[in-house]
C-alpha cells in the first residue's frame, strides 16, 4: 500500500473550527459561503457548499472529471 504524503492531503472548511486542520503543508480549500478569516488561510476557495462547491473543486484539481 502506497503511503500518503502530505502533499496528498485535502482538507475542506467552512467555519472557524476548521482553521486547526487548514495546515500550510495539506491542500486547504475554503467553501464559498464560509468564513472570511477561514478563506484567507485557504489555497483556494470554491463554490458555497449549497452549490456543489466541494464538487467544483474536485473538478478544478482534476482529481475527477
Amino acid at each position: 500500500m502506497k503511503k500518503c504524503s502530505d502533499g496528498d492531503i485535502v482538507v475542506f472548511g467552512d467555519e472557524l473550527n476548521d482553521l486547526s486542520m487548514f495546515m500550510p503543508e495539506w491542500t486547504c480549500i475554503a467553501m464559498g459561503n464560509g468564513r472570511k478569516e477561514l478563506q484567507a488561510k485557504a489555497d483556494y476557495v470554491t463554490g458555497r457548499s449549497d452549490e456543489d462547491g466541494i464538487g467544483q473543486a474536485l473538478r478544478k484539481f482534476g482529481w475527477i472529471s
